[in-house]
């Protein structure tokens, strides 16, 4: 059954559904019978997760090759602390994708708190965002995963999303908010 998230279908593709991410070959796959089970690029929603701020230039396609990025999505499935959701089209178009990952000592992302706490990336295709899909990928892995770090432009609307859902700021930077959910707080 699909389902339509407030979006005229004749101009935005249908909501197929979202699944748990499996990995293959650098892409997530759906661990179901889906629309989803073709495959849909890691590096094309990692892309997709890079806020730009209004007005800002858009970011060249290859900054997800560079080491500090592509970590979040490289062999991901590799590790059994690496768990996602993702969501796509009825026809099997990428949507979005939410995933979290254990990225530990120098190897550590730019939401680290500490080495026993993954790192969220949530990604929506812009075509979809603002239309509670984000938050329905985020409610959705957070049902699973009791504690979790992410980093977020402190500019970014999403941030409202994560406070709604019990992320807490840790710590700032320049323009950078580090989040931690935590079920047992």
């Amino acid at each position: 059954m699909a389902i339509e998230m407030g979006v005229a279908a004749a101009t935005q593709p249908t909501l197929g559904g979202m699944c748990s991410i499996l990995s293959e070959d650098d892409g997530f796959r759906c661990s179901a019978s889906s629309s989803a089970r073709r495959g849909v690029p890691a590096r094309e929603m990692q892309y997709e997760a890079l806020f730009v701020p209004p007005g800002g230039a858009p970011f060249p396609a290859a900054i997800v090759d560079q080491p500090e990025i592509a970590h979040y999505y490289r062999n991901f499935g590799a590790s059994p602390t690496d768990v996602g959701r993702i969501a796509a089209s009825e026809s099997g178009l990428p949507l979005g994708a939410a995933w979290v990952r254990l990225l530990t000592g120098a190897d550590a992302g730019f939401g680290h708190v500490d080495d026993h706490t993954p790192e969220l990336v949530i990604a929506v295709t812009a075509a979809r965002r603002n239309r509670g899909l984000g938050a329905a990928l985020l409610i959705d892995l957070l049902a699973e995963v009791s504690r979790c770090s992410l980093s977020v432009d402190a500019r970014n609307p999403a941030v409202r999303l994560y406070e709604r859902v019990g992320f807490t700021g840790v710590a700032t930077g320049s323009d950078a908010l580090t989040m931690l959910f935590d079920r047992s707080l």
